[in-house]
């Protein structure tokens, strides 16, 4: 989605998720805009994980879009996803996350 000049197209999503009524739509919108590295969407997308809206209740990937967006420079970020892990996370999806993370930072196989 092209966003015409001076339009936010995550406003009326943003309004939606805090209102807890997202659109399937809404969803789809920011899982595209997260993969095309549009911080706000990850970060968008890492709230609605931790709670539930619009997406099954999923701390890991909370956890995990959360350093996406630390990455991407999103003030908070770190510190959410490391509440996240210390507050939110079952030790199997502590682990599974670091599996995850390091998966992803291991060099390539010779």
């Amino acid at each position: 989605i092209e966003p015409s000049a001076g339009r936010n197209p995550l406003k009326p999503v943003t309004a939606r998720l805090e209102a807890r009524k997202p659109r399937p739509e809404d969803i789809a919108l920011l899982r595209r805009l997260a993969r095309a590295g549009d911080k706000r969407a990850v970060e968008l997308l890492a709230w609605a994980n931790l709670r539930g809206v619009g997406v099954p209740l999923n701390p890991t990937e909370a956890y995990l879009l959360y350093g996406t967006a630390a990455s991407l420079g999103v003030r908070h970020a770190k510190k959410n996803q490391a509440v996240v892990y210390e507050t939110m996370m079952t030790p199997d999806q502590r682990q599974q996350a670091l599996d995850i993370e390091n998966e992803v930072m291991l060099p390539p196989p010779r």
